[in-house]
């Protein structure tokens, strides 16, 4: 259902990514609880991600142009 909602609010680009989870959740429901559960450290991964997606929660809710520049600089100059 949240994935419904989201779709009203989406890019071209970030449909293609629902579709992705969306094939990927389609698998075996044991396939990736236990890829999750065997790797030690998916629970800093898990908080880490959930750290960076409060912080652009607020750049977007400010309407920070700035750090959102960056925050996009930044991902272009890691990868």
């Amino acid at each position: 259902a949240r994935i419904k909602n989201l779709k009203n609010y989406s890019s071209p680009i970030f449909e293609k990514m629902l579709e992705i989870v969306s094939r990927i959740s389609r698998q075996s429901p044991e396939l990736y609880p236990n890829i999750l559960l065997g790797n030690e450290n998916s629970g800093k991964i898990a908080k880490a991600f959930a750290s960076n997606a409060r912080h652009f929660e607020k750049m977007v809710e400010k309407k920070d142009f700035e750090r959102l520049r960056k925050f996009y600089e930044s991902l272009e100059k890691n990868h």
